[in-house]
């Protein structure tokens, strides 16, 4: 019975790291200034609400199937976990 909650429990958390670096390498990007703070500012609001969309379209998909609260949880995570790690892999290469 709590195996699905720890589990997405477990991820939240890994998420609020990954969440973390992003946002630190977001801010030094930003804080350079020039056109790619510009760009990376742009792309930040762009990437939010296309992953809002995103989520909550499928965050609907399956609870309209019959999923429950858990299976919902775990793929909005995983939706989000993707972004934030692509994001992550991003940032990082252009901050060498």
């Amino acid at each position: 019975m709590y195996a699905p909650w720890f589990s997405l429990a477990i991820s939240s958390a890994r998420l609020v790291f990954e969440t973390q670096q992003v946002i630190a390498l977001r801010m030094a990007t930003l804080a350079r200034g020039g056109s790619s703070s510009d760009r990376e500012a742009r792309l930040m609001i762009s990437e939010k609400i296309a992953t809002l969309h995103e989520t909550g379209f499928a965050a609907s998909l399956l609870a309209l199937t019959g999923h429950g609260a858990p299976a919902i949880a775990t793929d909005v995570i995983r939706r989000y976990q993707r972004r934030v790690r692509s994001n992550a892999k991003r940032l990082s290469k252009s901050s060498r």
